[in-house]
């Protein structure tokens, strides 16, 4: 399963988080009549992020290229 358009519940009492993965055991449990799209203004889910990280290759920072000078403002 893999990543999905974020999700979150309206139900009371429920973590304050959304879903944006189809693996998320959390995200399965909503009942359809609490179910609301979008993100709600809440945080990721920790599950769905530590599946979506483990879905990528890790990042590998870039290197600059030769000459190329980059700006840092302090």
């Amino acid at each position: 399963m893999a990543r999905s358009l974020p999700f979150h519940t309206a139900k009371r009492g429920a973590p304050a988080v959304f879903h944006n993965n189809d693996a998320c055991d959390e995200g399965k449990r909503i009942e359809p009549v609490n179910w609301r799209a979008g993100d709600g203004g809440f945080p990721v889910c920790r599950e769905c992020e530590r599946r979506n990280g483990a879905a990528r290759p890790p990042r590998v920072p870039a290197r600059p290229r030769e000459g190329v000078v980059r700006r840092v403002d302090h």
